[in-house]
């Protein structure tokens, strides 16, 4: 009792509160920066109430804004926007599912995890799927108008029985 009680100890005693505050301090301010930093505290609040105000999924008006663009180009009237917007389309699809947590360096890959339940145009995917392999590796490939909008059709209902518009 009577070390404790001594002055030099009572001094140590206090200098080590200090440091131990500014510590805890010093932590709890690297929490809250680093919370701020991640993307932690949107996913987990942020989209919630966003959802809950707005009555419709968070990211919605950046998914509609995209298809948007997919139908400017198909309204362009040059083959060459067709070819892109049937390219961003599929592009898109592959996204949304990646964010729904399938692996895949391709689409081809993520689609074999996928079934029929869970995407009910699975085959027409693959179908337009060939189509898409054509644009992209025979340059001299002739896709018409409304070959192009029957395709970003067939995406646009993937994307729709994914949620995902």
């Amino acid at each position: 009792m009577q070390i404790l009680g001594s002055p030099q100890i009572q001094i140590i005693i206090s200098v080590l509160e200090i440091i131990f505050i500014i510590f805890s301090l010093l932590m709890l301010l690297g929490i809250i920066f680093l919370t701020f930093k991640t993307s932690w505290l949107r996913y987990r609040y942020l989209e919630d109430y966003t959802e809950f105000f707005a009555s419709r999924p968070f990211g919605t008006k950046a998914r509609y804004k995209r298809m948007e663009s997919i139908q400017k180009k198909l309204n362009s009237g040059k083959e060459s926007d067709y070819k892109m917007a049937v390219i961003e389309a599929d592009d898109f699809l592959k996204e949304v599912l990646e964010r729904m947590g399938y692996k895949g360096e391709f689409l081809e890959d993520i689609l074999l995890q996928v079934n029929d339940k869970i995407l009910p145009s699975l085959e027409k995917i693959k179908d337009v799927r060939k189509i898409r392999n054509n644009i992209v590796h025979d340059p001299d490939y002739n896709l018409t108008k409304d070959q192009a909008l029957n395709i970003t059709r067939t995406y646009e209902q993937a994307l729709r029985e994914l949620e995902a518009l």
